[in-house]
């Protein structure tokens, strides 16, 4: 009802004006009784033209106003449902990315295991052996299987002078399982000695080559042994001890040491088993 009081008010106004505007000049201009009522009719009718447009103004800024006020009210709710699709898409492409990631992750694990299984990786094998045993052992270690692995055995003295020729005696102990042992003929070109036995084994295979060393000796009607064995694979960006095994009973040298040849570890490292 607010519109009807300020319309009211305005014709209210508008007749109160016009017939104040018609007293004010009657009293300057003399007119005849038929002159004045045309006079006051025009004033009434000019008034009421005037309330018409200012009625009209006044409903089009209402109009204007209230289309307005829609208008932003359906733009915030269009925007709100924007910025919600939006937030939806990115909650979806967030998702899918997680998940591209995470199949990419087990794509290049299952290929690296793959690669790892064809190459054997970090795998190796070291011989086991004692002079009078009637078989050379090679023992697997890793966590794949090895293939066209080759032992060259080189023999040495007590002195570490090597025994025999150079090129020593080379063995082909072909593809190895995970976890199992190769047993080979111990060679004719393997001496031995009843009380020690020093050898320097030299592997090679597909995923690369790596060096045994071995020195045993008979203390006490016993067979107390020492070995170390390091390589570097493509994986590794300089030679490493890959494992080492030391009795307690084993002779060491005046300085403590075992043999020059052996490496002092500056970390940890496996036995060989």
């Amino acid at each position: 009802m607010d519109w009807f009081f300020a319309y009211g008010t305005l014709i209210v106004g508008a007749l109160a004006t016009a017939g104040a505007l018609y007293k004010e000049a009657s009293e300057y201009i003399n007119l005849s009784k038929k002159q004045g009522k045309l006079l006051l009719a025009l004033m009434y009718l000019f008034t009421f033209f005037l309330l018409i447009a200012g009625i009209y103004q006044t409903h089009a800024t209402r109009v204007q106003a209230y289309a307005d006020k829609q208008l932003a009210q359906r733009d915030r709710e269009q925007a709100q449902k924007d910025r919600q699709t939006l937030d939806d898409a990115k909650s979806r492409i967030d998702s899918l990315q997680g998940t591209v990631i995470q199949l990419q992750g087990a794509a290049i694990s299952g290929l690296s295991t793959n690669l790892n299984t064809l190459t054997g990786a970090n795998s190796f094998c070291w011989l086991g052996f004692v002079p009078g045993q009637q078989f050379l052992a090679f023992v697997h270690s890793g966590k794949f299987p090895l293939y066209g692995v080759q032992a060259r055995i080189t023999e040495l003295d007590e002195q570490d002078h090597v025994k025999g020729s150079p090129f020593g005696v080379t063995i082909s102990v072909g593809d190895m399982i995970r976890g199992h042992a190769s047993t080979q003929p111990v060679p004719s070109g393997i001496a031995g000695s009843p009380d020690y036995f020093n050898a320097n084994i030299f592997f090679t295979a597909r995923n690369g080559d790596w060096v045994q060393l071995l020195r045993e000796e008979r203390v006490k009607d016993k067979w107390v042994r020492a070995l170390q064995v390091r390589g570097r694979f493509t994986s590794f960006k300089k030679e490493r001890i890959l494992c080492e095994t030391i009795d307690p009973e084993f002779p060491r040298k005046p300085n403590g040491t075992i043999d020059p040849d052996f490496l002092v570890p500056t970390a940890k490292v496996p036995r060989c088993q």
